[in-house]
């Protein structure tokens, strides 16, 4: 697949991902308060849909809470984004969010004028 078309299916499907987590899983909010999707990857083949997620709390257990709406996830896909496969999703916890978070806490802990 053209990597213009991909980026532009990733884009969708990012977007698509947040709103569903941010609108429609309250149940699990409580236990990591604030979920985020930090980015998507998909396979050029489109077999696979790698999405990146992070959180406030509990993040040892926030993929495997995830996993049990892929399939939601995947439908919204196939209704608002046109392609030819269905991915199978793996959710992924992002390391690099929480390092990230780390260092502009301690760039906005220095007294520098």
């Amino acid at each position: 697949m053209k990597e213009d078309r991909l980026k532009k299916m990733e884009s969708m499907i990012w977007s698509l991902a947040s709103e569903f987590l941010l609108l429609e899983v309250k149940e699990i909010e409580e236990d990591f308060w604030l979920i985020n999707v930090t980015w998507v990857k998909l396979s050029s083949d489109l077999s696979y849909l790698d999405i990146f997620v992070s959180a406030i709390k509990n993040k040892e257990n926030l993929t495997k809470a995830l996993a049990k709406y892929d399939y939601i996830i995947v439908k919204k896909i196939n209704e608002r984004v046109q392609i030819r496969k269905t991915p199978r999703i793996r959710f992924r916890y992002d390391e690099k969010w929480e390092i990230s978070q780390w260092i502009t806490s301690l760039i906005n802990s220095l007294n520098i004028k």
